[in-house]
């Protein structure tokens, strides 16, 4: 393989076991260290401790950071259904350390270096074995990432035991993969680059040692070089592979073809008042006009495929169908254009009849996909659940999985070029996160809508359950006992009265009446009934209060790149002119982005949980 240059760059490589790194101090190293490989997660359910860590230390010290997964096959077996399991736990730890939809600033890494032996040394049959299954692990990272996987393996494990990773079909089966090669000089005394092995005649990562002394690092670490340019092992980011910049639509036919690329920055077919409106867990559609009399806009068709990329985060690919097209003269003649997410044709899939027992979130979500054009992505609740699906939808089955393992979803596509290669359902715990954004009513009126919807509210309820309308008049509830009210036996219904005394009909009378309504449920069990018909109160036993907010104009004033919002953020709501006042924290429900004029973004904070204070 080719010999070290001057101009080479220099990393690292590290673990939870060299300790705590001062990175800042790393940073100062006098061999400029300019990349970190860091290790992220092992085998099907073990992780690096530190891996979130080291990743932000080293990024807050201008330090390139990629993420390595040490593989463990299930030698002499080889499952291929193992290797996937590897590869989805893999690209969730690094989602858990770097971000949603995050995967390091260079190549993600598979580690080879187990089994250290097969049964038989050079055996060509496991050999063949051991490159199947890292395949299939490759595979299955480049499709949930979009990245190109580099593999690290020493030059003496290349050779013997592995048979220079060859077997009589094949020779060099991975070679076509980035290497990282690990060839340490203190055990090649002499040598001055690593020996050609496994196909491969250059490295694009060399780790020439493994007790190295680093600034910062109170323990041995691995030194490497690498490219001259770190940017080869970053060739297969989002941007190189041609995605759509934000603020295009394109436009494919049911083939999934491209057809027409619509674009308000050049001559293309334009397009006017995109509004891409996502609730959590809800709707998701699309709406656009373009003239009706530019040629491309006929190529705008019901049943033709829309895509864009989101508008922070350009692996994320959102694809729509066009539903629906009007077509309204007003001075000219325009094409109005409502699309619905692509994932909504899962209401067009059906499962008879489907039992799933102690099972992740994951492997419900793979269960219910098997057969539909989507496949299970970023998956982060790790409990286990059961679930029984009888003549429902996918999209159904999709909602109770939501629900029951109290997530929240997302959709994404992923591209090379024009051409959809996969499509991904995640399952987040939560979307957005707690930037510390506040809006108060009172404050900002041109920025802010409020409405209040009294129209909701229940603060007493009957229960009915089963397919004979069974009661709960059996079970009996104390607040003396920890019960959240007080229900003796015979009574048909529960209230909040604390709800009733505060929201009911005749507030601020000495005859306060209870806001009433019925809660109906498959379950026949009373007890069962009367925790469910609890929480219905409680999930109306307060106004509905919305409001609207302008959100990208807040972000794009001078200086107010800190007020973003993005949907499913948790804000902090004032509004000192609702009596008493109303402080509390909520979140973006939903999120109106203007594709074509994003100074217009809206956000709408709902359901609010109001905590009424008295103003001080």
């Amino acid at each position: 393989m080719q010999l070290k240059k001057t101009s080479n760059t220099i990393g690292i490589d590290c673990s939870c076991f060299n300790s705590t790194i001062s990175w800042g101090t790393v940073a100062t190293d006098s061999r400029n260290i300019q990349f970190a490989y860091l290790r992220c997660s092992m085998g099907t359910s073990n992780f690096d401790t530190k891996f979130a860590v080291n990743a932000n230390g080293a990024r807050a010290n201008n330090i390139l950071v990629g993420a390595y997964h040490f593989m463990r096959p299930d030698n002499p077996v080889y499952s291929s259904s193992r290797a996937i399991v590897e590869a989805n736990h893999f690209v969730n730890r690094m989602q858990i350390g770097l971000g949603n939809g995050k995967f390091g600033d260079l190549y993600p890494v598979v580690d080879l270096e187990f089994p250290s032996t097969p049964a038989i040394a050079n055996d060509p049959g496991e050999t063949r074995l051991l490159m199947d299954y890292c395949q299939t692990f490759r595979n299955q990272v480049e499709q949930l990432t979009g990245r190109t996987v580099m593999v690290y393996a020493g030059i003496d494990y290349i050779q013997s035991p592995w048979n220079n990773f060859n077997y009589p079909t094949s020779a060099g089966p991975i070679s076509d993969m980035p290497l990282w090669a690990a060839y340490w000089l203190r055990l090649h005394v002499g040598s001055s680059a690593p020996p050609d092995a496994g196909g491969w005649s250059q490295w694009r990562v060399w780790q020439y040692s493994d007790t190295g002394v680093v600034a910062g690092i109170t323990t041995a670490t691995d030194l490497n070089f690498g490219p001259d340019n770190l940017r080869l092992l970053q060739d297969n980011t989002p941007e190189s592979k041609g995605l759509a910049p934000v603020g295009q639509l394109y436009i494919l036919n049911s083939n999934r073809e491209l057809q027409v690329v619509l674009s308000n920055d050049s001559s293309a077919c334009p397009f006017y008042n995109s509004i891409h409106q996502e609730q959590i867990n809800q709707e998701n559609k699309l709406t656009f006009s373009v003239p009706a009399d530019h040629p491309d806009a006929s190529d705008v068709i019901e049943g033709n495929l829309v895509f864009f990329r989101d508008f922070d985060d350009p692996t994320l690919i959102q694809l729509f169908e066009i539903l629906r097209v009007e077509e309204t003269h007003i001075g000219s003649l325009y094409k109005d254009v409502v699309c619905q997410h692509k994932v909504f044709e899962l209401v067009d899939d059906w499962i008879d009849s489907l039992t799933l027992t102690n099972v992740t979130c994951a492997s419900a979500l793979n269960s219910i996909l098997t057969g539909t054009k989507w496949i299970v992505g970023v998956t982060e609740p790790l409990e286990t659940h059961s679930f029984s699906f009888s003549r429902v939808t996918v999209m159904e089955a999709l909602r109770r999985i939501i629900i029951v393992c109290g997530a929240e979803w997302r959709f994404r596509v992923q591209f090379v070029g024009a051409t959809i290669t996969a499509q991904y359902i995640d399952i987040l715990n939560r979307r957005g996160e707690d930037r510390g954004r506040r809006f108060e009513y009172s404050r900002d009126m041109k920025k802010i809508k409020r409405t209040i919807d009294n129209s909701r509210l229940v603060t007493k309820a009957f229960g009915y359950g089963g397919t004979t309308a069974i009661t709960f008049s059996t079970v009996s509830w104390a607040t003396s006992s920890g019960d959240p009210a007080d229900k003796p036996v015979g009574q048909l219904y529960v209230e909040d009265v604390d709800a009733t005394s505060t929201w009911g009909r005749y507030r601020g009378s000495t005859n306060v009446l209870p806001i009433e309504n019925y809660f109906t449920s498959t379950t026949s069990n009373p007890t069962t009934l009367l925790n469910q018909t609890w929480d219905y109160i409680q999930d109306n036993n307060s106004p509905w209060i919305a409001y609207e907010v302008d959100i990208a104009d807040l972000e794009i004033i001078a200086g107010s790149a800190h007020q973003k919002i993005r949907l499913g953020d948790t804000v902090k709501v004032i509004d000192t002119l609702f009596q008493p006042v109303l402080r509390s924290s909520a979140r973006i429900q939903e999120l109106d982005r203007y594709l074509s004029e994003p100074e217009k973004t809206q956000g709408v904070i709902s359901n609010i949980p109001p905590i009424i204070v008295a103003d001080s």
